[in-house]
């Protein structure tokens, strides 16, 4: 009886390698693919107004004589002068950082030389606002301008 069970079994599994096997390799099916057409890139960008990051703006001397540029927090409405949080001071490194990707992704930042003064001086910003250890701080108080 053993010797039977083992004969069926064997059998059946010999009857499911071969049926699951196939002569044909089987080929992948491909589907075209509709081609994207590639946006192009924005070569003027005339429509931006930096009339209210120019207003913010400020250049101010480090304590150590390094002249930096800044970008206000707050400024009071109607003139945008701009003024001091208590905690937080006038300026900070993040609205710095993003004022100099401004000016850099200006089409304009390579023959406009107020941009291009700009630009340097915010990145000196941010590079004198890096401790010795690699962090950086964050918000540079209203003793300065």
């Amino acid at each position: 009886m053993k010797n039977i069970f083992s004969k069926n079994f064997f059998l059946l599994f010999l009857y499911i390698l071969v049926s699951c096997s196939s002569p044909e390799t089987s080929k992948p099916v491909l589907t075209p693919v509709t081609p994207v057409t590639p946006v192009p890139p924005v070569t003027s960008l005339t429509w931006t107004n930096d009339s209210h990051l120019k207003a913010l703006y400020a250049s101010v001397k480090m304590q150590n004589g390094v002249e930096v540029g800044t970008v206000g927090i707050y400024a009071d409405y109607p003139l945008y002068h701009v003024v001091s949080a208590q905690d937080e001071g006038f300026t900070c490194v993040d609205d710095v950082s993003r004022a100099a990707i401004f000016y850099l992704n200006e089409t304009d930042i390579g023959t406009k030389k107020e941009k291009q003064g700009r630009l340097l001086k915010l990145t000196e910003f941010v590079l004198q606002m890096q401790a010795d250890n690699g962090y950086f701080y964050n918000f540079l108080q209203d003793n300065f301008p």
